[in-house]
């Protein structure tokens, strides 16, 4: 029964029927609120007993009434609490709960209705947990998500179930839920089976979701993921006591090693992160790496990984997701590319240029050789840290890599310049691979995608938090389209911080924001397509196997061990596997957001008569397995080429009897042809040596059958003038048999060698 006091305020609206019965229900209603909050919510002294009671209070509810932004949620989940109903009825409610979403009224209001009933629930309420795993979760504010995550990862009745639990992890990741309430998982089911399951997913897909929000993880020790606090600035003495340090409390799994030294001999430091063998390529693993600081004064890339570095170290042997990782890839960390500009930089300077160079002068990511610009008369001499990367980037397979810097927070990626010079779109020909990472990076970051616009640069908008690098600004010689045109190695430039310099006291947030967007770009590495290639007949690694996809012109390279790894977005790709003396090899694969697919390949040693058509233009003549036996028979074989290629091949006796040939494109001007440079090959100075003669003739052949097959060999031809003498030892015996057989010169008289002199003195 209501009160007095208020049954006679009602009696001043005689007649108002339906605000009577809206009054009644949210006084109703706020009893049930009072109830639920003491934790009684399965025994109500007043609950909805069915779906109609649900409808009819639905109902009663005006479509424009203010009211019903609170009403409606509070309804259904107030039913999902306290009835039994199935949970498909419960289900068929939930567009209340969507309807409530596109209401006109503020998040936060939206989020603490929701996140009131949400509270109290009970996570053994299969109902309600069943439906809220269908609800979107798009506009509620962190705290009404991070609610409704815990909850569904608590749910008890898929502790018995593993093989539930992946769709189940899945579906907190689409809605939105943070790492730390999935990871939540592993301390509501200690029955193990859900652990193990969780275990037994792909890295990959543990650390690739889109984590929203997802800020540091200083408050996640139910996970062990142990964050440093001491956060500060290291100069070069600091850094290299640091890593020093690192790599004391962790020698099993690091190594620290110099690349090189700047250009004010300051060592450039590299610790090498590997479960295994640190210090050597293991096959199957891909090679990654991190390098910052290239600019000297663009420090936070410089602290954070030297933090990431620490968190690698201290977290080995007590977080599962490290080990993980650490286990599946080999990772490098360059926490200063420029330790001398370092040195001349200051804290507080936000955009300046004082330390951006290297010591003498030269920017660094202005100092690679360039696709557009080679050669060009203003190009700087290569510096000593430019040399010491790309000795670096030669020695490892490296597959993926990010160039840390500072002055934007965007993620970058090729192409850096334009033919033109202009800033336009520069597409590479792994675009949609290259977007896919740095969304990667972005997406994962709290304020990177929101288009976050720096002080000195209000004008800049990055949509996705990702940007084209010649479509920002044209820039030559930078470091990541050296990478991606050079190596294996995709490369993105990402810029972390708007403060070039900040002040020390800001370091952790920089810290807690890249933290999780580190570890996912590092978990990309297993994206695409992966595998070995591997000789048919004897089952030996193949190792500079060409690795190409039909539609994308851009190639990568087999490794020593034959392993190889192809990053590629989503999609169906045709794979081919090209090595010179080798059949080819294609397959069709179809690449998802989980693992790399694993593609293996053997190729067998192409038939002569398929390497000739594909390479020698099927010349029968040079499949021979034998040689010419004599001077005169090589004679006669020059004599052939000139009459079949006239113009083309001309043949001319020198002393003593040696024939030379001579091919050139310029077959209608002599003065043109005189006038070109040349290029002379001899073979066989004695009569023992006439596999070197046989090799020139059939190149003779080879020449002269390409030029109206080849625009190459054309253009070779019409550019130089090209002579071949394959049997420069002369014999007053035209008939003296020639042999591969062991021999020496002193096997040849004084006089024959003095003939081959003045021969080889007359061309």
């Amino acid at each position: 029964m209501l009160p007095n006091s208020n049954a006679n305020r009602l009696s001043r609206f005689h007649g108002n029927r339906w605000l009577i019965m809206l009054t009644i229900l949210l006084l109703r209603l706020s009893q049930v609120t009072l109830l639920l909050a003491e934790n009684v919510a399965t025994q109500p002294r007043f609950a909805i007993s069915n779906i109609e009671d649900v409808n009819i209070y639905r109902l009663s509810i005006s479509d424009n009434s203010a009211d019903q932004v609170s009403v409606k949620p509070m309804l259904i989940l107030t039913y999902a609490a306290t009835s039994q109903a199935a949970a498909s009825s419960v289900a068929k409610q939930l567009v209340l709960l969507k309807d409530f979403i596109n209401l006109p009224s503020s998040t936060s209001t939206r989020s603490k209705i929701v996140a009131e009933f949400l509270l109290p629930t009970r996570s053994n309420n299969t109902n309600v947990l069943k439906a809220l795993r269908q609800l979107d979760l798009v506009g509620y504010e962190s705290i009404t998500k991070k609610r409704i995550c815990q909850i569904l990862a608590c749910e008890k009745d898929l502790s018995e179930q593993p093989e539930l639990v992946e769709q189940f992890v899945n579906n907190l990741a689409d809605n939105g839920c943070k790492v730390k309430s999935i990871i939540t998982i592993d301390n509501c089911h200690r029955s193990g089976a859900l652990k193990a399951k969780h275990r037994a997913f792909n890295l990959t897909n543990y650390l690739q979701w889109q984590f929203i929000n997802s800020g540091g993880l200083a408050d996640d020790h139910e996970y062990g993921l142990r964050l440093r606090r001491d956060v500060r600035h290291h100069n070069y003495d600091a850094l290299t006591a640091y890593l020093h340090r690192i790599h004391s409390a962790c020698p099993s799994v690091t190594r620290l090693y110099s690349i090189g030294k700047s250009v004010q001999n300051r060592e450039l430091w590299v610790i090498e992160f590997s479960g295994q063998l640190p210090g050597s390529h293991r096959p199957g693993v891909p090679e990654f790496k991190y390098v910052g600081n290239m600019h000297g004064n663009e420090v936070v890339s410089r602290e954070v990984l030297l933090y990431l570095a620490d968190f690698l170290c201290r977290n080995y042997d007590r977080t599962p997701l490290v080990k993980d990782l650490l286990a599946s890839t080999r990772v490098h960390i360059m926490p200063s590319m420029n330790p001398d500009g370092y040195e001349s930089s200051h804290a507080g300077d936000s955009n300046g240029v004082v330390g951006r160079s290297n010591a003498n002068g030269i920017d660094l990511n202005r100092n690679f050789p360039d696709q557009f610009r080679a050669g060009e008369p203003d190009e700087k001499p290569e510096q000593p840290e430019t040399a010491a990367v790309r000795a670096w980037l030669a020695r490892w397979p490296f597959v993926l890599s990010a160039n840390l810097h500072g002055g934007a927070v965007v993620a970058n990626y090729p192409f850096d310049g334009t033919k033109e010079g202009a800033s336009v779109y520069s597409k590479a020909p792994d675009d949609a691979t290259f977007r896919q990472l740095a969304r990667a990076y972005s997406s994962s970051h709290p304020r990177m995608t929101s288009q976050h616009r720096c002080p000195a640069y209000l004008t800049e908008r990055f949509t996705d938090g990702i940007t084209n690098g010649a479509q920002w600004y044209s820039l030559y010689g930078g470091m990541q389209d050296y990478n991606y045109l050079n190596t294996n190695c995709f490369e993105l430039t990402l810029e972390l911080s708007c403060n070039k310099h900040p002040y020390a006291a800001e370091l952790p947030r920089y810290w807690s924001e890249n933290f999780y967007p580190l570890l996912v770009f590092m978990s990309a590495v297993h994206k695409g397509v992966r595998g070995f290639v591997l000789d048919f007949d004897t089952g030996a690694p193949l190792s500079a196997v060409s690795v190409l996809v039909d539609g994308i012109d851009h190639a990568v390279l087999t490794a020593q061990d034959g392993d190889y790894w192809r990053l590629l977005a989503p999609g169906s790709y045709t794979l081919r596997f090209v090595k010179r003396g080798y059949s080819s090899y294609s397959a069709t694969v179809t690449v998802t957001d989980e693992a790399a697919v694993q593609l293996n390949a053997t190729l067998r040693i192409r038939p002569f008569a398929d390497w000739s058509a594909a390479q020698d233009f099927s010349l029968k003549a040079n499949l021979a397995s034998e040689y010419l036996p004599t001077i005169a028979d090589y004679r006669q074989q020059l004599k052939d080429l000139a009459r079949q290629y006239p113009g083309l091949v001309t043949v001319r006796s020198l002393a003593d009897g040696v024939t030379a040939l001579t091919l050139c494109g310029r077959i209608d001007d002599d003065d043109a042809k005189n006038s070109l440079p040349g290029a002379l090959l001899v073979g066989t100075l004695n009569k023992f040596e006439s596999a070197t003669g046989e090799v020139l003739l059939r190149l003779a052949r080879h020449l002269a059958a390409g030029y109206n097959q080849s625009d190459e060999l054309r253009s070779l031809l019409n550019n130089l003038r090209i002579t071949i003498v394959p049997v420069l030892f002369s014999s007053s015996n035209n008939s003296t048999k020639l042999s591969i057989t062991n021999g020496s010169s002193a096997d040849c008289s004084n006089t024959e060698l003095l003939s081959s002199a003045t021969a080889v003195e007359s061309l």
